[in-house]
């Protein structure tokens, strides 16, 4: 908008045509820096358009503050969660195994089957991947641990990786039987 960073000023009544007409060519002359609309703006611009226009310039011009607030506090909010230079973050590592893909798999399909959205079904799965990685140090459960290639497993999670593009039975089946 052309009023940034410039206050108006506030003796202005936008509710009188002469306040309506005096904001417009005050716009004019210190925002905009033209001075060859004066004679119009005070002559022959309508007094009622002149208020409607001062008032939805003024309204504009609070939204952009507020949202400058807003965007001044979102970036300090950044700063304060955001680690220093110096500070070291510690990285998991996901496991990516077809255990783990699976676990995913039906997290992100069942979120997106409920009703959920793309960005709740990647936070299901991210979530999945987490849970159902083993953590550093920790012995894994009896039931993760490595088995030998099972080609019919294989098979289900291809049909369950093809899924929307696949038939919704065979994937409800694949997913029912790898649940069990």
């Amino acid at each position: 908008m052309p009023t940034e960073n410039k206050p108006a000023d506030p003796g202005f009544d936008l509710n009188t045509p002469d306040g309506g007409r005096g904001y417009i060519a005050n716009l004019f002359k210190t925002v905009l820096k033209r001075h060859d609309y004066r004679q119009y703006i005070n002559e022959r611009l309508a007094g009622d358009f002149a208020c409607t226009l001062a008032q939805h310039f003024e309204d504009v011009k609070a939204r952009e503050q507020a949202l400058q607030l807003r965007l001044n506090e979102a970036d300090q909010r950044i700063d304060e969660l955001t680690p220093s230079k110096d500070e070291q973050v510690a990285l998991m590592p996901v496991e990516r195994s077809y255990d783990v893909r699976a676990k995913q798999i039906l997290a992100f399909n069942t979120c997106k089957q409920g009703g959920g959205d793309l960005d709740d079904a990647l936070g299901a799965a991210y979530k999945a991947a987490l849970r159902y990685t083993p953590h550093p140090g920790e012995q894994p459960a009896p039931g993760s641990v490595v088995r030998p290639v099972d080609p019919e497993r294989e098979r289900l999670i291809e049909i369950i990786e093809r899924y929307p593009n696949s038939d919704p039975l065979e994937y409800d089946a694949a997913v029912r039987k790898l649940q069990q």
